[in-house]
C-alpha cells in the first residue's frame, strides 16, 4: 500500500482502496483529520467494522469473535491481517482477545474505587472474575495489503450471512 503520511490527496487513494474491497465509504467533508499522520476525510464501515487509513496500512476496529478470528488467521496467515496491529502476526488467542462487555464490567468498579469503597487490587480481581465465561473478541486489526483488506471484508461478509 502507498505511504499516505502527509499526503493531501490521500482521500483519492483511500476511496479507491475502499471501493476495491467493497467497503461502504463514510465521508466527513466538514472535518479533515489534518493532525493525524494521514490527513483523511474518508473512512469505511461495513457490518459493524470501521476502517481508517494509517501511513501504509489500514486500521480496523470492530468485534471479531475469537473462533472466527482464528479461522481467518489460518485461512490467510500469509496476508498479514495482524491482530491488534502486532507486527509479529501472532495467532488470535484468549491472550490477545477481550470480552465485548469489558467496559461495562470495569465501570462499576471504577465508581467504587473513586469512593474508596474497594482497593485497586480488589477491583482488578472482581473485574477479572466477572469476565470469565464471556465470549472473547479480537477488537482491532492492521492490514498492510489490498489483498488482505479484500480477504478480511469477504470473510466478515461470509460469516455474517
Amino acid at each position: 500500500m502507498k505511504n499516505l503520511a502527509g499526503n493531501k490527496f490521500c482521500d483519492t487513494y483511500i476511496t479507491e482502496e475502499l471501493m476495491l474491497a467493497k467497503i461502504n465509504l463514510v465521508r466527513n467533508d466538514q472535518i479533515k483529520f489534518e493532525y493525524s499522520e494521514v490527513p483523511y476525510s474518508v473512512t469505511g464501515e461495513i457490518q459493524g467494522f470501521t476502517f481508517h487509513r494509517a501511513w501504509n496500512y489500514w486500521i480496523i476496529n470492530g468485534y471479531m469473535p475469537l473462533l472466527k478470528a482464528q479461522e481467518l488467521y489460518y485461512l490467510s496467515k500469509e496476508l498479514q491481517i495482524r491482530v491488534n496491529g502486532d507486527c509479529s502476526n501472532p495467532e488470535p488467542t484468549s491472550k490477545n482477545a477481550e470480552p465485548i462487555h469489558h467496559s461495562e464490567i470495569v465501570s462499576p468498579f471504577v465508581d467504587q474505587l473513586i469512593k474508596h469503597e474497594i482497593s485497586y487490587e480488589d477491583a482488578e480481581k472482581f473485574a477479572f472474575d466477572a469476565e470469565k465465561g464471556l465470549p472473547l473478541f479480537i477488537t482491532s486489526y492492521h492490514i498492510d495489503t489490498q489483498e488482505g483488506l479484500n480477504k478480511f471484508v469477504s470473510f466478515i461478509k461470509e460469516f455474517e450471512e
